[in-house]
This record gives structure tokens, C-alpha cells and sequence, in this order.
């Protein structure tokens, strides 16, 4: 073998020179798309997925799975256009992609020209943050007691075996109005990964819960409708009631790639056990390599 440093490998160690021939290969291009049907997920392994392509009115890219994933489908992988990189599936968590999520896709017939370099792909580059980093808004009509026992609440629902611990940065009550709540969550709370402001149900509390929802969708950079959908389910299936409050879900527009839920306090754990595994990926997918 001879030494580390030597003239073939221009002052570099050989593992410093592996490092940088890995870094600077090619490999298939990527792009967003949101998928147009449910997907099982495999509680083994992430999955590249065959896919088909389609640009609707929207202006998305929207993709259908081919059918069957066997290796020996050779038909299926004939009619592919793309390869949807879909995370591992969760036990007791999230086992299903669901229709209007978006996702990764790597390009099987784009032309050479637009390769890209693995220091480039997202996909490739992904690390997930050993722990969500919350900060957390009780909304309430006054000052009162029970902060604690939401944030803690907020912290168990998110922390999972596969998805790593959730830590509070940083608990807050606000008693303010609805169009003053966005400055408020972002403005007091620092180096969050997820911003979750909890509406307490209270006198009047829906009509609030509207309009708080309302004011943040507009701060949003981009909402996550889907997200937010089955927040709203997870809610409704720990406390029925809880269906008629919206949930808003999406990223906030402080160059971090942070996101912001907004949930009902009733229904508060299903609400945020039925979005942890989807929470994460978004995370990755809006800050992309690191």
C-alpha cells in the first residue's frame, strides 16, 4: 500500500482523497414532487420508489407509483420516470405516505448535463438532528398555571425512538391578540428547530382560534396543507371536539428553515404523535444538505 502521503495523492491523505473522489461523483438529479396516492412504507429500509410524472395546474410535479416494487418487474421499472426516496416506515408511527405529501425524486431520464455532484444531493446529505429543538407558545386569555404540564406534553409527543429526543429551548404563555401571535412565537423563542403554539380552549376560544390560525398562515413562507390535515386527525382521535379547530402547519421565513404548528391544547398529543415522523423530514427537506 505506501504511505498515506505521496506523491500520487498530491499531498492528501488517502482517506482525505477517497473523501474528495466520493464528494465530487455524479449522480442522478433531484427535485420536489408530492406524490398523487397513498404509499405503504417499509418498517425495514428507506425505499426508492418507481414513479411516473405528471405537471398539473398547479404548476407541481406530481407522481403515481408504477405499481409492484419487485425487482423481477422489469415493466415497472420500464415506465419509470423518477425514483421517489421515501423514508423508513415507523412501527406505531407513520407507515403510509399519504396523497398530496411532497418528497425527494431523483430523475431517471434527465440528460447527462444536468447530473449533479454528491456534496450537492440532498438526499445523499441528509443528517438527522440527534434531537428537535422546541420552543413552545401556551395561547390562554390570561395568565394561569399549566405551562409545564403542556410543554411536556409537547415534549413527549415528538420524541420517539426513531426520531430522536425533543428538547424545550425555551415555554412561553401569551396573552396577547391574534394578530400580534406570530411576532411573539418567532421573535421570543431562539435556535428552534420547530416553533408549537398551543391554543387552550377557553370562552370565545373558537373564534380566536380562527383568526390566530388566519394570521399565521399569511406570516408562513410556505404551508403544508397536508401536514396540517393530519395534525387535525391525530387531534380529533385524542379528543373528538378538537375536529373543528384548524391546524396550521408550515416554514417560518427566518433563513433557518424552522417550521411552525400551531395545534388545539384538547388533542395536543395525537395532534403532534400523528405528524413527528413527517415534522423531521420536512425539517431536512426545507434546510436541505448540511
Amino acid at each position: 500500500d505506501g504511505p498515506d502521503d505521496s506523491g500520487d495523492t498530491h499531498g492528501e491523505s488517502l482517506a482525505e482523497m477517497e473523501y474528495r473522489i466520493v464528494q465530487n461523483a455524479w449522480v442522478h438529479s433531484e427535485t420536489t414532487v408530492a406524490i398523487s396516492n397513498n404509499m405503504k412504507l417499509d418498517k425495514e429500509r428507506p425505499e426508492y420508489h418507481r414513479v411516473t410524472l405528471e405537471r398539473r395546474e398547479d404548476g407541481r410535479l406530481w407522481v403515481t407509483s408504477t405499481g409492484v416494487q419487485r425487482s423481477s418487474r422489469l415493466m415497472s421499472l420500464r415506465d419509470a420516470e423518477g425514483l421517489l426516496v421515501l423514508p423508513q416506515g415507523v412501527p406505531g408511527g407513520k407507515m403510509q405516505a399519504i396523497a398530496g405529501e411532497e418528497y425527494t425524486m431523483l430523475w431517471l431520464k434527465a440528460d447527462r448535463k444536468n447530473r449533479i455532484q454528491v456534496c450537492n444531493s440532498v438526499h445523499l446529505n441528509w443528517k438527522a438532528h440527534k434531537s428537535f429543538r422546541l420552543g413552545v407558545v401556551r395561547v390562554v386569555p390570561q395568565e394561569t398555571d399549566g405551562l409545564e404540564i403542556v410543554a411536556d406534553s409537547v415534549r413527549k409527543a415528538l420524541s420517539g425512538t426513531k426520531s430522536g429526543p425533543a428538547d424545550i429551548v425555551s415555554s412561553r404563555t401569551f396573552t396577547g391578540g391574534a394578530d400580534e401571535l406570530f411576532d411573539f412565537v418567532v421573535n421570543t423563542h431562539k435556535q428552534v428547530d420547530v416553533f408549537v403554539v398551543v391554543v387552550q380552549k377557553f370562552e370565545g376560544s373558537y373564534n380566536f382560534h380562527l383568526d390566530a390560525t388566519s394570521s399565521l398562515r399569511i406570516r408562513l413562507e410556505k404551508v403544508a396543507d397536508s401536514m396540517a390535515l393530519q395534525a387535525r386527525r391525530g387531534a380529533a382521535s385524542e379528543h373528538s371536539p378538537s375536529a373543528l379547530f384548524e391546524c396550521v402547519v408550515g416554514y417560518v421565513p427566518n433563513g433557518a428553515g424552522s417550521m411552525l404548528i400551531c395545534v388545539p391544547e384538547d388533542g395536543v398529543r395525537g395532534a403532534l404523535q400523528n405528524v413527528r415522523g413527517l415534522l423531521k423530514h420536512a425539517l431536512l427537506v426545507g434546510r436541505g444538505p448540511k
